[in-house]
């Protein structure tokens, strides 16, 4: 069963009943985990669509957001210059978190992108990120092209 989700900048559905608004940032963050092929993809792979929902819901999601693995796991990305992910002076422990996380998700979702392509997350996986490391501040989603 899906539902259709009206905010003040866009209508989309959500097949999943996990997605939220209240955190998203641009319109390019409004889609269903349904909705993105890798992300049902996952959940087809391993028979967990059969049981749950959401890729939130997934068994490796819930680890790899765990803050412990996180931290564990930032040093093993590495950072457009090839030097290991670190958290810098000035930036809290949530946005580090944070960050960690999307790129984590991302490399477990779409697999390894490189620097000049980017993908967004799913709506749920946002919301479920962004509640659980909350910061004061969002920029959303940005696209490789727009980074600087």
């Amino acid at each position: 069963m899906s539902r259709l989700v009206l905010t003040s900048r866009i209508l989309y559905r959500c097949t999943c009943n996990h997605c939220n608004d209240a955190t998203l940032v641009s319109a390019r963050e409004f889609r269903c985990c349904r909705e993105v092929d890798c992300a049902a993809g996952k959940l087809m792979f391993d028979g967990s669509i059969e049981r749950i929902s959401c890729i939130t819901q997934h068994s490796d999601f819930l680890a790899m957001t765990n803050s412990t693995v996180l931290r564990l796991v930032a040093p093993l990305l590495r950072d457009r210059n090839g030097r290991a992910y670190r958290r810098k002076s000035g930036i809290s422990e949530n946005e580090f978190l944070r960050a960690t996380a999307y790129r984590w998700l991302v490399r477990w979702i779409f697999s390894y992108l490189g620097w000049d392509h980017s993908r967004p997350l799913p709506a749920c996986v946002y919301h479920n990120v962004r509640s659980r490391y909350a910061t004061h501040t969002s920029t959303g989603y940005v696209p490789a092209e727009e980074r600087n």
